[in-house]
């Protein structure tokens, strides 16, 4: 069942136009997009990973329409997201003054946006991976950590005194008298 459900999503993301057979045994003409909504195995929210997934991708989806790109999945959104934030966390270490670093967010801000437009995935990873390997080199080496997280500067900042043996108490008080 899902893999004969697959191969009619394959045929609909495919073409614009599609034949599709209701329950009446009556055919009608609809869009791709209309039809796979129109079924009664598929829900909106699933025309986007259900194309994904098939045997033509997201080549068949953008072919299909021309005017709005191939959504993205959850992890790459995520992923680009994440990097996002360690570019800004990564500013914020390097850059006490906020004004400064508002500056530098900015920046980092058009640096995102001018790659917005890729959506080849072999030149989103290639992108990916040299914005990865450029924040590895300009990382900070020592950032800063919030004061109750753990090595942050309230971590372990009291330490214990160390414990001396007899001896080492008695050699010391000789050394004073």
């Amino acid at each position: 069942m899902l893999r004969s459900s697959l191969s009619h999503v394959t045929s609909l993301a495919s073409t614009d136009e599609v034949e599709l057979r209701t329950d009446d045994g009556e055919d009608e003409e609809q869009d791709g997009d209309t039809a796979l909504r129109s079924s009664h195995l598929l829900s909106p929210t699933m025309l986007p990973t259900l194309a994904r997934f098939s045997a033509v991708g997201a080549a068949a989806a953008a072919a299909s329409s021309s005017s709005t790109s191939p959504a993205f999945s959850q992890a790459h959104k995520s992923r680009v997201k994440s990097l996002y934030r360690r570019y800004l966390k990564n500013a914020l270490d390097w850059y006490v003054r906020r004004d400064l670093w508002r500056d530098r967010a900015i920046e980092i801000r058009i640096e995102f946006e001018r790659n917005r437009h890729i959506r080849n995935p072999r030149e989103l990873a290639r992108v990916l991976k040299e914005a990865e390997d450029h924040l590895n080199e300009i990382k900070h080496p020592d950032p800063y950590k919030p004061a109750l997280f753990e090595d942050g500067t309230k971590w372990e900042r009291n330490i214990p005194p160390r414990m001396f043996t007899q001896a080492e108490k008695n050699a010391a008080l000789e050394a004073h008298h």
